[in-house]
């Protein structure tokens, strides 16, 4: 009978841990797609500062092809374009 009962708990502990069962109610991500607005929590938190560096790498990135690809003069207009701010 101990057997049987160890044998259920380390069967409930592997559940809780590796399938987490009893988080099936949880939102699998931290940004509510209704308000359009992130969680109040440290994964909300998380997830709003990883997008925040994802623009901030991003409009990097732009301002070097820019630079790259002389796209400094509007051949069209004939003026200087105005190099991209990075935030």
């Amino acid at each position: 009978m101990e057997q049987q009962n160890q044998a259920g708990e380390r069967m409930d502990s592997v559940r809780r841990e590796k399938y987490q069962i009893g988080r099936k109610g949880a939102g699998s991500q931290a940004f509510d797609i209704i308000n359009a607005a992130y969680e109040h929590s440290q994964r909300g938190n998380i997830l709003q500062n990883q997008e925040s560096d994802r623009d901030v790498r991003s409009a990097i990135r732009m301002r070097q092809l820019e630079l790259n690809n002389n796209a400094t003069y509007d051949p069209v207009n004939g003026i200087a374009r105005p190099v991209p701010l990075v935030p």
